[in-house]
């Protein structure tokens, strides 16, 4: 139906009849637009507009539009009203839009200030720019701005107070709300004549404090409340973190004009956290244009503003001159050298001369005055300039046919710091790296996270390339984390490759970085015992070792890592167990002997095992047996062990005293842990040995060993719990008789097998 307006309030009323043959209950939306449908917001409507009633016949509803709230005085509005069946009582049924097309013009001769930015419900943080325009300025004698905080709104703070009149859109305050607690707050404008008359206008806003890690604007120009700018000058908008590159659009951030203009076309530039918006068109002469960085806008770790950041300037009543022909540093260059460079303006036509400003987006001026040139270029050398630095340029009062007018140009300055890894964790040829651990790279400066990928991020092993993701640091994108997918293999070396291709956000690429590292061997141990096994390394434990499940590590230790006293000679392994920490019963630790070893003109028999006394920085015998290729030691405490050769002729050790059998408990025949007996035995001297198993009742069950001649040093024999005829032993106690040396030991042990 027609729609009516109220002069006296601002308001606007739609009668609405409501058609559903079931009479389904109705909801409705509106929406107005000052800008032809190009930018909706949603309206201030006084009425409920959820679970309206319909009927065969028709219901009729009264929709007001609260135009005061708006503050639309002025614009071609339109309205958009939709119309839709509630779904918690049928299904969605979508009416055809209604549009109306509206002319707002002045309602009343009472003064009034019309709000053009807060909106309803902006979200701001310490401060907030209010534009706006005062109407029926004839008697008008003042304006006050106050704020109150929801819901109580008996007490107002006078934030400004005014007798300016603004008779177009102009920036009529900046609202410092530092201090203010988050909350709901009403901005409230009061226009008073001077005959007593008044207009109160209020507009709902919330402060937040501002969360950890979001982005903000830190520069921008034209700052705010610029009057003068330049037809072609760019917008800049700075940010204190780098953001979401592809989410960098015209929907971040919106340029208007106060007749409505929208540049929404216009060249959008990012580089290095500074957004640079070329418009499409010159700015209309002497208009006021703000432009508002979208509060959703996400930083490059999805962290969003949180709030609107808005701006505004007026532009300058001249165009932009077709005198000047070209500059150097030309327009938008981004790696304009630092040193011995100078500003270069070449003119199309004779006698050219115009005024010069050269200014960083923090207001330092670099240089400000007049140059000339004629058909050679003006020339004017640039000292100080900073490295990384967005610099504009304005070229003022430039003769033309039509008189004076004005250019805007930039650039941005190189980057003269190059760009490397600071450092990096796991540390090059570090050992016992954990089977999911993240590689964490620290550069030098930020680094444009588009060229840093699984190509120029390569972490590699045996099986080719490590899939896994990237991520950066929450507040800067100094710091990339790669994180396998997976896990990598155990006891194995992995090589991770930083390209060229990685670059920081002005284009420098990085120096190429390259190290490796190994994974650890790990696995559980628990009171019952058990074994890490992988590659060359064996390590068994025996029941009752551990209380409690431990978590063993066994890493193997690069030999140009392996610092040794020269009279020593090492044998390549050297291994490194965590914890540190001794042990309740003895284990069993068995390498394999590098073939480089074997092949070569060592003895295997005096291979030997040392342990790293962190607290004297030495090796220290331990001992040790050498049988197929392998060495094996019995343990008594975790840590770092090295292979070293070693003439151990010398040293005394009693025979029986040394006798170590592990584990106590065996069970052959699960095929599982302990499925063997391992008798452990040093000797001072080569020596001929044997070794039997006995039944308790005195039968001989087994001859492990019977004439075998034991070397200097540290013995191991095994028994796998068959008897000599072949079969498993039984379950029960048995007699160990191990003569060597001159002495007799006698020691007892359990098959039970479970």
């Amino acid at each position: 139906e027609a729609v009516e307006r109220d002069s006296a309030k601002n308001q606007f009323q739609m009668s609405i009849d409501l058609f559903d043959t079931e009479s389904d209950k109705c909801n409705i939306e509106v929406e107005y637009s000052t800008l032809g449908g190009g930018y909706w917001r949603p309206a201030t409507i006084l009425e409920n507009l959820t679970d309206l009633a319909s009927s065969p016949s028709g219901e009729r509803h009264v929709v007001t539009w609260d135009a005061e709230v708006a503050g639309a005085d002025g614009y071609d509005v339109r309205l958009r009203l939709k119309v839709s069946s509630n779904p918690d009582y049928a299904g969605l049924i979508l009416w055809p839009e209604q549009t109306f097309q509206l002319s707002v013009g002045r309602v009343d001769s009472r003064p009034r200030v019309s709000i053009i930015y807060p909106q309803q419900n902006t979200v701001v943080f310490d401060s907030m720019p209010v534009f706006g325009q005062i109407w029926d300025p004839t008697n008008f004698d003042r304006f006050e701005l106050q704020v109150s905080r929801l819901p109580d709104t008996t007490m107002w703070d006078i934030v400004e107070s005014s007798s300016t009149s603004y008779s177009r859109p102009s920036l009529i305050s900046m609202l410092d709300l530092s201090g203010r607690e988050t909350g709901d707050y009403i901005l409230r404008t009061i226009a008073t004549d001077n005959i007593g008359n008044q207009r109160v206008t209020d507009r709902q806003f919330q402060i937040i404090i501002k969360q950890i890690g979001a982005p903000a604007v830190t520069r921008n120009y034209p700052p705010i409340g610029a009057r003068n700018v330049p037809a072609n000058a760019p917008v800049v908008v700075q940010f204190d973190q780098e953001m979401n590159q592809p989410s960098v659009d015209n929907r971040a951030l919106a340029l208007f004009s106060e007749i409505g203009e929208s540049y929404t076309n216009s060249l959008y530039d990012y580089k290095s956290r500074t957004l640079t918006i070329i418009p499409d068109k010159l700015y209309s002469t002497e208009k006021f244009h703000y432009y508002i960085v979208n509060g959703r806008l996400p930083s490059q770790q999805g962290v969003e503003m949180g709030g609107e950041f808005v701006s505004s300037f007026n532009s300058s009543l001249e165009v932009p001159t077709d005198a000047i022909d070209s500059l150097i540093p030309s327009r938008g260059e981004t790696q304009t050298p630092v040193a011995g460079q100078s500003l270069q303006v070449y003119y199309n036509r004779s006698s050219a001369h115009s005024y010069v400003s050269v200014f960083s987006l923090s207001g330092d001026t670099l240089f400000a005055g007049e140059i000339s040139g004629g058909f050679s270029p003006g020339e004017v050398p640039l000292f100080g300039l900073l490295p990384k630095t967005y610099y504009l340029v304005r070229i003022s009062d430039v003769p033309t046919f039509d008189g004076d007018s004005d250019y805007m140009s930039y650039f941005i300055t190189a980057d003269t710091q190059f760009t490397r890894v600071l450092d990096f964790t796991p540390n090059d040829r570090q050992w016992l790296v954990g089977l999911t651990d993240e590689i964490k790279v620290r550069f030098n400066k930020p680094i444009n996270v588009f060229t840093v990928d699984s190509a120029s991020f390569l972490v590699a092993g045996p099986e080719g390339r490590v899939p896994g993701t990237i991520e950066f640091g929450i507040y800067t994108a100094n710091t990339a984390t790669f994180k396998p997918d997976g896990q990598y293999l155990p006891g194995t070396v992995y090589t991770v490759t930083l390209s060229s291709h990685i670059q920081d956000n002005l284009g420098n690429p990085i120096e190429e970085k390259t190290w490796s590292f190994t994974t650890g061997i790990f696995g559980t141990i628990g009171h019952n015992g058990g074994s890490v096994v992988s590659g060359s390394v064996d390590l068994l434990f025996p029941l009752g070792v551990f209380q409690s499940e431990t978590e063993i590590g066994v890493g193997i230790i690069p030999s140009d890592r392996v610092s040794y006293d020269p009279m020593l000679t090492f044998a390549g392994v050297a291994i490194d167990i965590i914890p540190s920490t001794l042990l309740d019963r003895e284990a069993i630790l068995t390498v394999d002997v590098p073939d480089s070893i074997l092949n070569s003109a060592i003895d295997p028999n005096q291979l030997k095992f040392y342990y790293y006394d962190t607290s004297s920085s030495a090796w220290d015998y331990s001992g040790g047996s050498y049988k197929n290729g392998k060495v094996s030691l019995s343990i008594d405490r975790l840590g770092q062990y090295g292979l070293f050769e070693s003439d151990v002729s010398q040293l005394q050790t009693d025979f029986a005293s040394s006798v170590s059998l592990i584990p106590r408990v065996i069970s052959p025949r699960t095929g599982n842990l302990n499925t063997e007996l391992n008798v452990s035995f040093k000797v001072a001297q080569a020596t001929e040995v044997s070794a039997m198993v006995y039944s308790t009742s005195g039968r001989l069950i087994k001859t492990i060993a019977s004439g075998s001649v034991a070397q200097v040093g540290e013995n191991l024999l095994s028994w796998d719990g068959r008897g000599d005829n072949g079969s498993f032993a039984a379950d029960g106690l048995y007699i160990l008789v191990i003569e060597a040396d001159g002495q007799r030991v006698q020691q007892t042990f359990v098959i039970l097998n479970k």
